[in-house]
Formats: structure tokens, sequence, C-alpha cells
């Protein structure tokens, strides 16, 4: 069984109030906010059953190996591509057996 090792967030609790200014403030900001969690997070979404390449992906971002990092980068846009197909096959899967949208058409 896979397991995923991701240090804690600093600090007792974490409480989002305002999800829109979260976003607006990490798309804007330069610096990554918690990025000892969100490095192996990337890594166990674009590499869930390699873990050879997550550990690459790790290992470049210890040594700030530039080169390394950006060949990662340019397969994550194709990566992420095949996240969307996923997810649009799950939407259309649960709006099949949850929305009713069967039942209508008889």
């Amino acid at each position: 069984m896979l397991t995923m090792q991701i240090c804690p967030f600093p600090g007792a609790e974490i409480q989002i109030t305002e999800l829109e200014a979260l976003i607006k403030g990490r798309l804007i900001g330069d610096v990554g906010v918690w990025s000892n969690q969100a490095v192996p997070l990337l890594g166990y979404m674009a590499w869930p059953n390699d873990a050879a390449s997550r550990d690459r992906w790790l290992d470049a971002h210890r040594r700030n190996d530039q080169p390394v990092i950006n060949e990662f980068v340019r397969k994550l846009k194709l990566i992420q591509q095949h996240w969307a197909r996923a997810a649009d096959i799950v939407h259309l899967h649960y709006d099949m057996t949850s929305g009713g949208n069967q039942e209508r058409r008889g």
C-alpha cells in the first residue's frame, strides 16, 4: 500500500476563511508557501506509481538543480492534461450516477 511522506504544516491548526484571497495571493506572489509540503505532494500527484521519478524530483529541489527541475516541469504539462481528462471522466460519472440526469431522460 502506498503512503505519502509529507511533513506536517507549521502551527497547530490552519484556518482558511477566505479562499479567494488565498488563491490570489499565491498566484501573484513569488515565494511558494509551504514548499516542504507542496513539492512532495506534486511528486505524488504527477508520478503516483513511479517512486524513482518522485525521488529524483525531490532530490532536484533539495539541491536546487534548476536544469533537472526544468526537465520535470516540461513533463508536467502533459501530466496536467491527463489529470484534466481523468477529472472530466470522474465528473461525468458523478453527474450520471448522482445528478439524476439519466432518470429525467427515462
